[in-house]
């Protein structure tokens, strides 16, 4: 494929985001995008209708046109049909704009449709997602076979010995032995990631990609060291074995893990950097049925992909240098060249008991006082409880 084919595939149309060749411009066998359905209303009008996206077409050739893409056509057909009321340039010109807006797609793949809908409601054409499942292959290690099936089921090979992919499902996060694994893969170029099932908080994400400038498992393991100052103790005083390792494991509950995880390992080969783990560690509570996103981010002090200027213990000082600057917030805390909103708002995606620099930021006095505003921060649970009761 050359660089201009490459550039069509990856340049999205209206609410797609992710199209091939074949479902731009004047489509040979136009389809409804997927997960559309049409309603016709009075007056020359039809309504395209989703879970998520609903929108209003004028004028009748859309009321006649609309019904005529079911995949089984192609836009020659479709405008010989209708020859009796449009010229074949307006039919055309109708088809076009539909397929620029994301409304229309090639109907020239194989999967059923409930699956092309699905992959058309997160914004990527059946064609292209079809082609980038096909052509994929991810390497696992540490499955006991679970995870092979949910992506096979998926359209994705599994074992090759050039994976776009490499999954590790382990018990722990910060096992050591996972240092070793991530000095191999950014010697490769192989993008991975970790997956842990157990426990009633499941971890997965995000995509290392330490070779490519993207998220490192070290930068990673330094942040959650910080967050988990107890298990760190038992390490350190017992070593490896030591290590706590979460054991609650209710079959069913599992296997749905499982299949979650296999459908975003899928959408992050069909996105790339537009899927939720390709730079974010989700935790999913199965308790309380809840999950987060924890944005995680290379540390350019980073032993294993930083910058050696950062972390050599002879660098040499650089001097602070003060510089004035205006003042365009002025309240009762002093003045500033920010308001406090915008710098949380900056940063607060360093908030995190994962993979943040803080575990948390709080509130402490009542959100209608309107002139006290008192936060606790920490890094860790434990020293919140103890602030917290301190209050009581």
């Amino acid at each position: 494929m050359d660089d201009k084919t490459q550039m069509r595939k990856n340049t999205g149309r209206g609410i797609l985001k992710k199209i091939t060749a074949a479902d731009s411009g004047l489509v040979e066998v136009p389809v409804l995008t997927p997960h559309f359905d049409i309603r016709p209303i009075e007056d020359g009008q039809v309504l395209l209708v989703s879970e998520t996206f609903n929108t209003l077409l004028r004028g009748r050739i859309h009321c006649d046109l609309l019904p005529l893409l079911d995949g089984r056509h192609s836009h020659q057909e479709i405008s010989a049909t209708l020859a009796g009321s449009y010229s074949a340039r307006d039919v055309q010109t109708a088809l076009v704009s539909l397929v620029s807006r994301g409304y229309v797609v090639s109907g020239e793949y194989a999967m059923e449709r409930g699956r092309a809908a699905f992959w058309s409601s997160l914004g990527a054409t059946p064609r292209w997602a079809e082609e980038r499942l096909g052509a994929s292959s991810v390497a696992i290690a540490g499955d006991d076979g679970r995870l092979a099936r949910q992506i096979k089921a998926m359209g994705v090979a599994v074992g090759s010995d050039h994976p776009m992919l490499s999954v590790v499902v382990c018990a722990d996060y910060l096992d050591e032995r996972h240092a070793a694994i991530n000095h191999l893969h950014l010697a490769s170029g192989i993008p991975w990631m970790l997956f842990k099932p157990r426990g009633v908080q499941s971890l997965f994400g995000p995509i290392f990609r330490p070779a490519q400038q993207g998220p490192c498992w070290d930068g990673l393991a330094y942040r959650l060291r910080g967050h988990q100052e107890v298990h760190n103790l038992l390490r350190n005083l017992g070593g490896e074995d030591a290590a706590f390792l979460p054991c609650a494991d209710e079959p069913v509950v599992l296997d749905a893990v499982y299949g979650l995880v296999a459908g975003e390992i899928a959408k992050w080969l069909v996105f790339e950097e537009l899927a939720p783990i390709h730079a974010r560690i989700i935790s999913l509570d199965v308790v309380h049925l809840t999950s987060a996103h924890h944005a995680t981010m290379r540390r350019p002090q980073c032993f294993t992909c930083g910058d050696e200027e950062f972390y050599r213990a002879d660098r040499p000082a650089v001097p602070v240098r003060l510089k004035p600057s205006p003042k365009s917030v002025r309240n009762s805390g002093g003045a500033r060249l920010v308001s406090p909103e915008e710098t949380l708002a900056k940063y607060r995606h360093l908030i995190s008991p994962v993979s943040g620099v803080v575990t948390w930021v709080e509130r402490t006095t009542d959100e209608t006082d309107p002139w006290l505003h008192v936060y606790w921060a920490g890094n860790n649970f434990a020293l919140r409880s103890r602030k917290l009761s301190s209050l009581r």
